[in-house]
């Protein structure tokens, strides 16, 4: 997993709760379940990873869920991201 809480440093502070961890179509449920209850918003920014299976979740336990589908990393040899954003700007690593 990449470390990326420099980058929402501010909602953090503001009382956002940010988690990182391995979801598997099995463990969904117990993973979304011991941080998440009825009210609460999930953003979802997994990578190759199929939704549908988190929306269900989250519609039967009355969460919201915005996601985002995004491309699974890619590296050079210094571990910096080849991908670039939007507006063919190299992404920041």
């Amino acid at each position: 997993m990449f470390e990326t809480r420099h980058r929402v440093a501010d909602s953090i502070t503001a009382g956002v709760t940010d988690e990182q961890a391995s979801v598997t179509r099995e463990s969904v449920a117990s993973v979304l379940g011991e941080s998440l209850s009825a009210g609460d918003i999930l953003l979802d920014l997994a990578w190759s990873i199929n939704a549908i299976t988190s929306s269900e979740w989250c519609r039967r336990e009355a969460t919201q869920r915005l996601g985002s589908s995004l491309p699974k990393p890619i590296l050079n040899r210094s571990g910096k991201s080849l991908v670039k954003r939007s507006g063919g700007r190299p992404a920041e690593s």
